[in-house]
């Protein structure tokens, strides 16, 4: 089984209950599956690399958009998609998902958040959304 885990967040250092959910829940499927994880990368902290993963087969690093843009937030108000959606909408993580699905046969796609819901629109493979408060 090949698994495409996309997170808003890096996992290491696992620091914060939603990175040591994605630390722990991405090591467990990737001793049964084939794992590439893709996330949002820490300005602060250098990137993964996948040595630190040793069980994934891929770790993709993708520059983290601003947040809370006075843009975003006249969006998040009178638009489609809701604030936290908005904050993690980028156009390269777009690019490397797109890329990655159309290069890449998965089995499935885990979404480990509902603020990386629109880069599973137009994918046609399973998805598993989740969120670590829920």
């Amino acid at each position: 089984m090949r698994i495409l885990f996309l997170s808003p967040r890096q996992c290491i250092p696992a620091v914060t209950g939603g990175k040591l959910r994605d630390y722990y829940f991405l090591g467990a499927l990737s001793r049964e599956a084939e794992v590439d994880y893709v996330y949002f990368r820490d300005p602060e902290l250098p990137a993964i690399e996948t040595a630190q993963l040793p069980n994934s087969r891929r770790v993709v690093a993708v520059t983290k958009p601003d947040t809370y843009t006075t843009r975003q937030k006249i969006l998040g108000l009178l638009g489609k998609w809701p604030l936290p959606v908005l904050n993690y909408t980028s156009a390269s993580m777009a690019s490397v998902v797109r890329e990655l699905v159309t290069t890449s046969r998965y089995d499935l796609i885990h979404v480990s958040s509902i603020h990386m819901v629109r880069y599973c629109e137009n994918v046609d493979v399973p998805i598993v959304y989740d969120w670590h408060n829920v």
